[in-house]
């Protein structure tokens, strides 16, 4: 039973520091005039860590509690949408449909999730689009670079993941 005790509290510190990591990625991300977009992929990635080390409960709790967090810490509160309706829930959503292990299936579902959420966003935020964007070809490019950059978001991330285990997991697992 000590030895749960002891790993239930590894768990709990692990996933608690790199909660306070999303938060400050966040609240960077808010006040800093570049780069946003950069701070986000930082807190999926923070996030995934909490997911290899620990386990899905794990890693949504830290969700839970940065999205928490941030809504009293961060100035922005606009900006953390990104964040709240997919960066912070992307690496949980990806660890699920990866355990199905088609990748045919894998990227049908990641791709046609992707294209859902961008709809109801679409919906949602419509009014506070940018007219450049609702003209012409403008909504149809602003899509077609969306989706190729959700693409390269997936594959970051799985090089992430990758380099985590081959570089930092097992320096987390000595300790």
């Amino acid at each position: 039973m000590k030895l749960n005790g002891k790993m239930q509290s590894r768990k709990l510190a692990f996933s608690g520091i790199l909660t306070a990591m999303t938060v400050i990625a966040l609240y960077l991300e808010s006040i800093v005039p570049t780069g946003r977009a950069g701070f986000f992929v930082l807190t999926s990635f923070f996030l995934c860590a909490v997911l290899l080390e620990t386990s899905m409960k794990w890693a949504f709790s830290a969700y839970v509690a940065s999205a928490a967090l941030s809504f009293l810490l961060v100035p922005d509160k606009l900006g953390l949408l990104p964040f709240l309706f997919f960066f912070g829930i992307y690496p949980m959503i990806k660890n699920w449909i990866e355990r199905l292990k088609k990748l045919w299936l894998e990227w049908l579902l990641k791709v046609s999730g992707f294209s859902l959420l961008l709809l109801l966003g679409f919906q949602m935020f419509q009014k506070l689009l940018p007219t450049v964007i609702l003209k012409g070809y403008g909504l149809w490019l602003a899509v077609l670079v969306l989706e190729l950059g959700f693409v390269l978001y997936d594959y970051l991330c799985t090089r992430w993941i990758h380099f985590y285990f081959e570089r930092i997991a097992h320096h987390i697992r000595k300790t």
